[in-house]
């Protein structure tokens, strides 16, 4: 008993810098009041994975960095605006979070991408697929990826 507690207890030091994990603290804080203030909580699902995705890359990727991101980029965006219309038919749900599960699997492993890894886009599927839309509403709430759409509001 004692070592189960020890075990969940335990405290990992993060390897990363200070300045980047506060950074991202105040990122999430920002999106969350953002959220809040405008009685919009679903922007706060997406952008929190944008920063969970922010900090799974490393500064030291100098030569791949940015190619990567903009693949993810399009992908955790392709997989989003797809979760947001497979609530527009009931049975679709699980039939595109399947599918993007399989394709986004296949493509990281394809092109040897560790990070963030295919959960990421898993998740962004899914927390897609959570808001329930009408398919007029999909190119509004597809904005929540880009900067300015707090402003938009």
């Amino acid at each position: 008993m004692q070592g189960l507690k020890q075990h969940i207890f335990h405290y990992n030091r993060p390897q990363d810098s200070k300045v980047r994990l506060i950074s991202a603290g105040i990122c999430i804080l920002i999106i969350n009041l953002v959220g809040f203030l405008s009685g919009n909580y679903s922007i706060n699902a997406v952008a929190s994975l944008g920063v969970f995705t922010f900090l799974h890359y490393t500064p030291t990727e100098d030569d791949r960095i940015i190619k990567r991101l903009m693949f993810v980029g399009l992908i955790l965006f392709i997989s989003y605006v797809l979760g947001l219309l497979s609530t527009v038919y009931i049975l679709m749900g699980p039939l595109i979070i399947g599918l993007i599960a399989f394709v986004s699997r296949l493509l990281f492993r394809l092109f040897k991408l560790d990070k963030p890894g295919d959960l990421f886009i898993i998740l962004c599927v899914a927390a897609g697929a959570s808001n329930p839309v009408q398919s007029e509403e999909v190119a509004q709430l597809s904005l929540y990826f880009f900067p300015v759409s707090p402003c938009l509001s």
